[in-house]
């Protein structure tokens, strides 16, 4: 499928999240100046062809009191699709990569707290053979795919970041938040699978509201998939910056819209990169010239870019209450 410009106006709108209301989709079928059965019919075939992988909840893990790590490992190659598949089976493993590098295997790992973390990967460890490095968040700087589809500013101003304050949910809420994983379909009352005898649609809705204003769901929103728009170029940029600059550098780095994910990370020996941040653009050309200019004008000397060379995960961790 070749998404259209009325394709792409749509996608724009999903992933910067569908409005907490009975019609979500009328909503946007009424900004984009087409029938609410138009954005319907067009939602389905961008779900079927793979142009949305999934329209859900963004669930701010923090905010539940879990944690998380990137973990780095270095996997011969004769074993790099058995230890991934292991990671990928891991319910607790969200994304999982290979990239162009020395340390070629990279996931995120969830966990109740960095000493679960580090029980998962001392077990895992043992389990294959395999020294698995936990780089631990020191510093969020931003946390926001959005993929500018239609062409825009090169910039932004907003940095979106996650709210880190852990909060306590009623039994309600609990229940929403449960059903507010699956998957959201694309039908004129998105919303009514949330209901049952004791919760109407306008209870279920007002439960949405006060998880979103508490930071607990960033937004019910599309991921795309960034190659079938022409977002072919995919890197993690990591690089060398001292402490006393982090906290600027961070910031300016992740004002540019074509980075996705930005941290300040904890090191290991042999791997002294403390600053992160996932760059998609349509070229590699258009990365090295953001690269470029951002560490010309860091006076940074020390980073790399790691191309991905396999997705083998990309899907949602799923929290139980």
């Amino acid at each position: 499928m070749q998404p259209g410009q009325l394709d792409k106006q749509i996608c724009d709108k999903l992933q910067r999240g569908l409005n907490l209301c009975q019609k979500p989709f009328s909503d946007i079928a009424e900004e984009l100046g087409v029938s609410e059965d138009e954005i319907l019919s067009r939602v389905n075939k961008l779900l079927k062809a793979g142009v949305i992988r999934r329209l859900s909840a963004m669930i701010n893990y923090l905010s539940l009191g879990r944690a998380s790590t990137l973990v780095a490992a270095a996997v011969a190659d004769d074993r790099i699709e058995e230890v991934a598949g292991v990671i990928s089976g891991l319910e607790n493993v969200s994304h999982n990569y290979q990239r162009d590098h020395f340390y070629n295997l990279w996931f995120t790992l969830q966990g109740q707290d960095h000493a679960d973390i580090a029980g998962q990967l001392k077990k895992l460890s043992g389990e294959l053979k395999v020294d698995f490095k936990s780089l631990k968040v020191v510093r969020f700087f931003k946390l926001d795919v959005n993929f500018d589809i239609a062409g825009g500013s090169n910039k932004v101003t907003e940095k979106k970041t996650l709210a880190e304050q852990v909060v306590e949910l009623t039994d309600l809420q609990k229940k929403i938040l449960t059903k507010i994983q699956q998957p959201i379909k694309p039908i004129s009352n998105a919303f009514d699978f949330l209901c049952d005898e004791q919760v109407d649609i306008d209870s279920a809705l007002e439960v949405l509201r006060q998880l979103k204003n508490a930071g607990v769901v960033k937004r019910i929103a599309a991921v795309l998939n960034h190659r079938l728009l022409g977002f072919d170029a995919n890197v993690m940029f990591v690089c060398k910056v001292d402490e006393s600059a982090a906290d600027s550098a961070g910031r300016k780095l992740a004002a540019y819209r074509q980075v996705s994910h930005c941290y300040q990370r904890k090191t290991f020996a042999g791997f002294d990169y403390n600053l992160f941040a996932m760059i998609h653009a349509k070229t590699m050309g258009e990365i090295v010239c953001l690269v470029d200019e951002f560490v010309a004008s860091e006076n940074i000397t020390d980073y790399q870019l790691l191309t991905t060379v396999r997705e083998f995960k990309k899907k949602p961790v799923r929290h139980q209450f």
